[in-house]
């Protein structure tokens, strides 16, 4: 019997199939876990609250594309088309930095360098450009940079939304008016000098695969401006350009019935869950205001004349004036929430009395068209001197204490036979003397 020396023989890791290894390197290199839990409908004034950035938590070891050129290159392969890295610069006049915080969108990593990382499949520039403002010249632009997951872009577009609503609100008060810009660039990674140790890539960004990285972008609507270049079709450039830059209806009719829709939404919803009613009312009539602001504006009034105007007025009175009653019901009395930070009250506080002040500016001659004046109703005058009164008892403005009674009185004088009115009066007359005691 002849003696073989039974020596084990090394573990070469490259001999085994290339199915198991690509598990190997998306265990090392792709294990990010799912983001938290931020909808709006359980944080619906989150945007306004959070004050740290949210970390992509992972536990990678990238020691693996040290090892040697033909594992580094497979490796590299699979992390780039797995975890689908997405840079992101974000520069305006204005404090940007809650965008990404508020949208709790998970960073990978932060900083002026992002960009100088090659393995992006996706480079999306934010900009807004103020075109002229009643202060003079505006502040220099604040920018900041980070690196996102492909997958973690619905949230991104949830932030540019938000974005665009804050715009929309500044606007409307005669602060500034500004406009939103987005460049996009496809495949960074293509455009870098390739090393001799890594594969081409691409065959990968074929145009299914560009269209599944840019179609949450979709959603957008009424950007000013949108450039889509790199290596991109120019078919799938071209539609997303032109989605992101519509308007959001371009029917008249299609706006007040989706309007109406998100109206009875809210109402049914309400009936279980009255936050996420607070959240579908506040989203359309942001809405409205930021198509009465786009150019759109005077097509669709052409399209649809007085009849429109007045329906797409009574539903922004009526979803105002929910926000602010909900709000008001939940919110407004701050001596029962001592405990809640004070950042997060006044976020609420704010958010109620912009809508308010939406519901008023309804009726403001010429604010729908140069020519018109929206018809108030007694019902609708109650309400908002109703809401106008409660706004300033609620939210801690004891100096205006005497213009609410007034408010209330008028309510109360428009339906005298309301006894709620009468007993909401006589509680305000008595807050106002309390101050003064």
């Amino acid at each position: 019997m002849t003696a073989v020396a039974n020596k084990a023989q090394p573990f070469r890791f490259l001999d085994l199939p290339g199915e198991l290894r690509n598990k190997v390197y998306k265990s090392l290199l792709c294990s990010y876990e799912a983001a938290p839990d931020r909808t709006e409908d359980n944080h619906p004034m989150y945007w306004d609250t959070v004050q740290n950035y949210t970390y992509a938590s992972h536990s990678n070891d990238t020691a693996i594309l040290r090892v040697k050129s033909q594992v580094h290159r497979e490796a590299y392969d699979v992390m780039v088309k797995t975890n689908r890295f997405v840079s992101v610069v974000i520069e305006s006049p204005a404090p940007i930095n809650s965008m990404l915080r508020g949208a709790c969108i998970p960073l990978v990593a932060r900083g002026e360098s992002v960009t100088s990382f090659p393995g992006r499949v996706l480079h999306v520039a934010i900009q807004t450009t103020v075109i002229f403002t009643f202060f003079g010249p505006p502040d220099r632009p604040e920018s900041i940079a980070a690196i996102i997951l492909a997958r973690d872009l619905p949230l991104l577009c949830r932030g540019i939304s938000k974005l665009q609503d804050q715009i929309s609100r500044e606007a409307s008060k005669f602060w500034d008016l500004k406009v939103l810009e987005m460049q996009f660039i496809m495949a960074p990674v293509l455009l870098s000098p390739r090393p001799r140790y890594r594969d081409d890539l691409t065959s990968f960004f074929c145009e299914a695969t560009q269209r599944a990285i840019l179609g949450p972008f979709i959603p957008l609507w009424g950007v000013h401006h949108v450039d889509v270049c790199g290596h991109v079709l120019p078919e799938v450039g071209a539609k997303l350009k032109n989605l992101l830059e519509a308007a959001r209806w371009q029917d008249p009719k299609i706006m007040a019935m989706d309007t109406v829709q998100a109206l009875v939404l809210g109402v049914r919803h309400g009936k279980r869950n009255i936050m996420v009613a607070f959240t579908i009312w506040t989203k359309a009539y942001s809405a409205i205001r930021r198509m009465r602001a786009g150019s759109w504006w005077t097509k669709l009034l052409d399209l649809g004349g007085r009849i429109f105007i007045k329906k797409v007025a009574w539903l922004q009175m009526w979803l105002c004036l929910s926000v602010v009653k909900v709000g008001n019901a939940l919110w407004g009395d701050t001596s029962r929430h001592y405990d809640i930070p004070w950042r997060i009250q006044h976020a609420r506080g704010s958010a109620i009395r912009m809508a308010w002040t939406m519901a008023a500016s309804s009726i403001i001659p010429g604010y729908w068209k140069e020519d018109y004046t929206y018809p108030l109703s007694d019902t609708f005058n109650v309400h908002i001197q109703y809401e106008l009164a409660m706004c300033i008892k609620l939210w801690g403005k004891p100096k205006r204490a005497m213009e609410a009674v007034m408010a209330m009185k008028d309510a109360w004088d428009m339906d005298p036979d309301d006894p709620t009115l009468r007993e909401a009066y006589e509680e305000m007359v008595d807050w106002q003397k309390s101050l003064h005691r």
